[in-house]
């Protein structure tokens, strides 16, 4: 059976990301973060923005499926 002393350590746990994430403030600078490619290389947003401006564009999915409203405005922005 489930340990009753348990349930406010996994309601504390499972409530950190949501205390700790607070949505980026329109103009503020974005933290550093490192991604990897499809190929498997890393990216750093630092290394990028020394080089020129960045655009960050998030996908809502997973593997395998886009949201088809966000495919759309992605190739939109791409071709302007």
């Amino acid at each position: 059976m489930f340990n009753r002393a348990l349930i406010p350590l996994l309601a504390l746990v499972a409530a950190l990301p949501l205390a700790a994430a607070r949505p980026p403030m329109v103009g503020e600078k974005a933290p550093d973060f490192a991604l990897s490619t499809p190929e498997g290389k890393s990216v750093r947003l630092s290394e990028m923005a020394s080089k020129g401006p960045v655009v960050l564009v998030v996908l809502r999915g997973y593997p395998g499926y886009q949201c088809p409203y966000c495919n759309r405005q992605v190739q939109e922005f791409i071709q302007k």
